[in-house]
């Protein structure tokens, strides 16, 4: 991991937001995720099923594949193909150790017995290490690619992958094959949505397709669910995540708006997510339950107040001193 470097002459505002409000969201997620009185619908199911937050991860990942793609071309034309070989595996090999740190951190609070150390960064830095050999291919290759994948997880997850896969967080080390699907088929839209000889049509007629297909795969008895990581849980967000954030650039873009408090978050998430998982575990230390694992209403607000204050404040000061802390 780097130390800090200057930021770039020229970001992307819109990527930044959009990461800095997934952070936003899956800070409010993982703090209400502990607390027992907060309503299913708020929370990830532990098997079969979709609620709102199981949207949260993909969109993160989505967050990761919108200048992925681009990102790997331009070094490869500056440094060539051995050098940022070097580097992206590097990156991702760093986040699957930053994050079993703090799957670790986690396990030490929580007092859980899970059988793998993962989380939502392994699974990035996996489905990165995984996909990069396979980002330069033609769009619709990395289709075949990624349903190649699915296929093969599918079957493993219903021939004995199944209970290690819903005991882990985020599917663990099975599931990176699921994830890493994902995360191509979310370059292929991305790629379409950049790529201005393309009609917007098409953006809209893949996305459309990848919904379809994981509805008629959930009719056809693959259950939709996030825990298991299935075939149609992945083509149904894959299609749905992109719509949400072409939607969140319409509309910003129609009405001129820009926020640099998610810009702030979205500059240095890597930073703040570990810094949410830290004020998390924290709050769990005190042996009152009334606290913070059985909090009621106002006492749940206090403390979700008190998280973003803190993340919020962090993310201000680097950004006032141009600084970013990143791989």
């Amino acid at each position: 991991m780097e130390q800090t470097q200057t930021l770039p002459r020229t970001r992307n505002k819109r990527i930044d937001e959009f990461r800095g409000a997934t952070i936003m969201l899956m800070v409010i997620a993982n703090y209400i995720g502990n607390i027992h009185g907060i309503p299913a619908w708020l929370k990830h199911p532990k098997d079969i099923g979709l609620t709102i937050i199981d949207f949260i991860a993909p969109l993160f990942m989505l967050a990761v594949a919108l200048s992925l793609r681009t990102s790997v071309v331009r070094r490869i034309e500056h440094s060539g193909r051995a050098n940022t070989t070097r580097h992206i595996l590097s990156r991702a090999f760093a986040l699957i150790g930053i994050g079993t740190l703090f799957s670790s951190a986690d396990v030490l609070f929580s007092g859980s017995h899970s059988p793998l150390l993962w989380g939502v960064l392994q699974a990035i830095g996996a489905s990165i290490a995984i996909a990069y050999s396979m980002l330069s291919l033609h769009w619709l290759w990395r289709i075949t690619v990624a349903t190649l994948l699915l296929i093969g997880y599918q079957f493993g997850l219903e021939h004995g992958w199944q209970a290690l896969v819903l005991a882990s967080s985020h599917g663990g080390i099975y599931a990176a094959l699921s994830w890493t699907a994902l995360l191509l088929l979310f370059t292929v839209i991305v790629e379409l949505y950049d790529n201005r000889q393309h009609a917007r049509l098409l953006v809209y007629a893949v996305s459309l397709l990848f919904i379809i297909f994981g509805i008629l795969l959930a009719y056809c008895g693959i259950p939709i669910s996030k825990a298991r990581m299935t075939i149609s849980f992945v083509f149904l967000v894959a299609g749905l995540c992109p719509l949400v954030y072409i939607a969140y650039c319409s509309f910003v873009n129609i009405f001129s708006i820009t926020h640099a408090g998610l810009s702030m978050w979205g500059k240095n998430s890597l930073v703040l997510f570990g810094l949410h998982g830290i004020l998390i575990g924290a709050a769990s230390i005190p042996k009152n339950p009334a606290i913070y694992t059985h909090a009621k209403g106002a006492a749940i607000l206090l403390g979700l107040a008190i998280c973003f204050a803190v993340l919020h404040t962090v993310a201000f000061l680097l950004d006032k001193h141009n600084k970013i802390i990143s791989l």
